[in-house]
């Protein structure tokens, strides 16, 4: 009977001293090559309208949105956001030369109305107005249907809109306002494709001081072709 004791007593030893497990368990050691997910870093806005900023390139431009252009070609992007894109607005256009940088961007917004434009006239008002309270009165602008038209009963607003005989403007020049954020020029202007879809458009334009500069890249550039 002792010398089974002492054969159990030896082979116990024995596993001790092989580091194999007596009754007792260590924690979990972390698995190795894990690594913590980085914060995804911000998109860039600039100080201008919509987040832009004068002169910044297609591919800046494209980062701070975050997203691809749906259409493009030479200079011309348009995309579904901004920078800092306002929700009254679903479409955007930017105008960008490959030496120049962005030189000018447009905001779109689709406006359902009835033919005598009621809701049209009132969007309109509503962002000119907040547009005032940012930049000034604008400078100069037009309310007023073309002499001669038809299309001069209240019912015709949308008909005469869409016919060019019509125009609902306001404009914001730096010739006459000092427009932060180097800006030339400011323009709201209502439209409508025609005069019977009782669907119009708000459509704000900025052009920056480099416009001219750019203007003139892209006529040279397509007189390269006479």
């Amino acid at each position: 009977m002792k010398r089974v004791g002492c054969l159990t007593l030896i082979v116990f030893l024995a596993a001790c001293s092989k580091g194999e497990p007596t009754g007792t368990s260590e924690l979990p050691s972390k698995p190795e090559g894990k690594t913590e997910v980085a914060a995804k870093e911000p998109k860039k806005t600039y100080s201008g309208p919509f987040g832009t900023e004068m002169g910044i390139s297609a591919d800046a431009l494209q980062k701070a949105i975050g997203a691809s252009p749906e259409h493009q070609d030479d200079y011309f992007y348009m995309y579904r956001s901004a920078p800092n894109p306002h929700p009254g607005f679903s479409q955007y256009a930017y105008v960008v030369s490959s030496t120049h940088g962005l030189c000018k961007l447009s905001a779109y917004s689709d406006v359902s109305t009835n033919r005598y434009g009621m809701e049209l006239r009132s969007k309109f008002e509503e962002v000119r107005d907040a547009l005032a309270t940012k930049y000034g009165t604008p400078t100069d602008g037009m309310d007023r249907l073309m002499r001669g038209s038809i299309w001069n009963d209240p019912e015709d607003f949308m008909m005469a809109l869409s016919k060019g005989e019509r125009h609902l403007n306001s404009i914001w020049s730096a010739s006459k306002l000092d427009l932060p954020n180097d800006l030339a020029t400011i323009l709201i202007e209502a439209s409508a494709d025609n005069g019977v879809s009782g669907i119009g458009q708000i459509r704000v334009a900025y052009e920056y001081k480099n416009f001219e500069q750019c203007a003139e890249e892209f006529k040279k550039k397509e007189n390269s072709a006479l």
